[in-house]
């Protein structure tokens, strides 16, 4: 028994032993006695103290919180003096019912995915810009100030992020994301910079791969989001808080834990595991075996029950680094979305800059070639066409897992390439004769 809170209601936090969850994995826990001991109370110690210290009493004293395997109770407290000190439990009582919480947006997005989010806890600097008719392919481009520059004082740094707006016919400056004007967004890794600052509007750097060609378009910009080149959220230097201010009396009740602040992580995570190596990949390339998820490969071979069809998923799940809890024990039933305001997708049933995936049909159970997993899911559909499927809503689990393989790569950071591509020059000295 973990502890014993003296507030009204009392509350009896129980843990179960080792041995406890030895037999709930097996389906074999079934309580048929209880018993309590107060074998780490010593009364005349209690009593030596109370006499000594005005005003204390026996009540003031803790009881030590267990670990999962106890040592033996020496001293029980039975019914009555001369009793059994266990006492049979005929039956259990069970009073089941479901709690629901609704959950905020959380992403790069507002909850209605128009609008980029520009705070400090998003991203460095969202006031930059590009004047596209200056971009001539290589590795360099030069970062000016947006018109709403002032958002923040914030510089790029090596390693940082450049997610740009490609144009060339109409500026992208700004927050709003034009579903109705499709361009493509595509990110690059600031390798080095060259010289200037973004607030001299003359920050040139250099970039992890080939830009494309876009003279001959001046006087159009690219708006250009500058992101962190690592998130590193804690709750002491973000939201001045310590995970300890979660907590209360040690006791967090379901709606305490599914509502406390999630500012500390405001992101969900995208992890694309490779199995294999990719298509195209030249010798100067990272191989699969690099990446910072190769140690994820497992869960590839796992979540497909020992049986790949793919060698490649996207994973998309929260990891958060306070003590909230807050998706709680799962997703309900057919409730979480995902969006992804700015993908650029040929399948999406809009055909517009964007799509959003929902669960759909009927809860199935995760089966294989080997023992079935007992994991139940949803298809992961587009909304606007649930006929075409891109992987799975994992409720317990709280994962969504991405199996298209068109998708995936459309959702890799380097997404799109074909934007940076030369135009295709076809032609043929061919005689067809009908």
């Amino acid at each position: 028994m973990a502890f014993i809170d003296k507030k009204d209601p009392v509350v009896l936090n129980i843990k179960l032993t080792s041995k406890g969850r030895d037999l709930l994995s097996q389906g074999a826990l079934d309580f048929k006695y209880f018993a309590i001991g107060d074998s780490e109370m010593d009364y005349e110690y209690n009593a030596v103290v109370e006499a000594a210290n005005s005003g204390y009493t026996a009540f003031n004293s803790s009881i030590l919180r267990p670990v999962d395997k106890n040592p033996e109770i020496i001293s029980f407290i039975p019914q009555i003096l001369s009793g059994d000190s266990y006492t049979e439990l005929t039956t259990v009582p069970v009073s089941a019912y479901a709690v629901e919480n609704q959950v905020e947006a959380i992403g790069f997005f507002n909850a209605s995915g128009d609008t980029f989010l520009t705070d400090s806890n998003h991203m460095r600097q969202p006031d930059v810009m590009v004047d596209v008719g200056t971009v001539s392919g290589g590795l360099s481009m030069i970062l000016l100030k947006a018109p709403t520059y002032g958002t923040s004082g914030e510089e790029p740094q090596v390693g940082d992020l450049l997610y740009v707006k490609w144009t060339y016919d109409i500026s992208t400056t700004g927050y709003t994301v034009n579903k109705d004007h499709p361009t493509p967004n595509l990110v690059y890794r600031i390798e080095s910079i060259i010289s200037g600052t973004t607030a001299g509007s003359n920050m040139e750097v250099n970039v992890d791969r080939e830009l494309p060609v876009l003279t001959g378009h001046s006087g159009v910009y690219a708006g250009v989001f500058v992101y962190y080149n690592q998130i590193n959220y804690s709750g002491d230097t973000v939201m001045n808080m310590t995970p300890t201010e979660y907590l209360d009396e040690s006791v967090l009740s379901f709606l305490q834990n599914s509502q406390c602040p999630t500012i500390v992580f405001p992101f969900w995570n995208m992890s694309l595991i490779y199995t294999e190596e990719i298509a195209g990949v030249q010798a100067y390339n990272l191989k699969y075996t690099e990446f910072a998820d190769k140690s994820l490969g497992g869960f590839v071979s796992y979540i497909q029950n020992q049986a790949p069809v793919y060698k490649k998923l996207g994973v998309i799940h929260y990891t958060n680094s306070s003590v909230a809890n807050v998706y709680a024990e799962g997703f309900l039933l057919k409730t979480a979305r995902l969006d992804i305001p700015t993908i650029m997708w040929h399948k999406s049933g809009t055909k517009t800059l964007g799509a959003t995936f929902v669960p759909s049909g009927s809860s199935k159970l995760l089966t294989g070639t080997t023992k079935s997993l007992n994991l139940s899911y949803y298809d992961l559909v587009d909304e606007n066409d649930s006929s075409v499927v891109v992987g799975k809503v994992f409720n317990d689990l709280k994962i969504f897992v991405i199996e298209d393989q068109e998708l995936l790569f459309a959702m890799s950071y380097k997404s799109n390439r074909n934007w940076t591509l030369p135009n295709y020059d076809a032609n043929t000295n061919t005689i067809i004769v009908t």
